[in-house]
């Protein structure tokens, strides 16, 4: 209930990213990487507090895996340009653009799914919001195989 009320709270601050992509990483994941961001300098004044070592790797795992997901937020989305080509950006904000017509497979994995387009991958978590029109030309390209 509590996260809910934050993602509330964050969603009101910085908006919805539905009109900016077809498809992008939920806000959830930004407010799991905020609170794991906040966590760090607890865990350092814990470590200081309580002496145990295992503080330490605590926060800098915590300060890495809530930039990883801040990163995944902002960045990693999928843009249709066209009715035949696509826009994917990756977390790390690199974006390659690609045609419906080059998608070769959908291979589903346990936490995502990768689409093979032109010889290179686009991965997908399964958490991540698609838009109708997106899953019609994937499901459409996907068929004509």
């Amino acid at each position: 209930m509590k996260l809910k009320l934050l993602v509330a709270i964050v969603s009101a601050v910085i908006g919805e990213r539905e009109k900016d992509a077809d498809m992008y990483l939920p806000l959830w994941l930004l407010v799991f990487g905020v609170i794991l961001i906040a966590l760090c300098p607890v865990l350092v004044v814990l470590y200081f507090v309580k002496k145990l070592i295992i503080f330490l790797p605590l926060a800098v795992a915590a300060l890495l895996l809530g930039s990883l997901a801040v990163a995944c937020w902002r960045n990693q989305s999928i843009k249709i340009l066209s009715d035949t080509e696509f826009c994917y950006t990756t977390f790390l904000g690199n974006k390659r653009v690609y045609k419906f017509a080059d998608i070769t497979a959908l291979r589903r994995n346990n936490d995502s799914c990768t689409l093979f387009v032109a010889g290179d991958k686009v991965h997908i978590e399964n958490c991540a919001v698609m838009s109708d029109r997106l899953l019609d030309m994937l499901d459409a390209s996907l068929n004509e195989q």
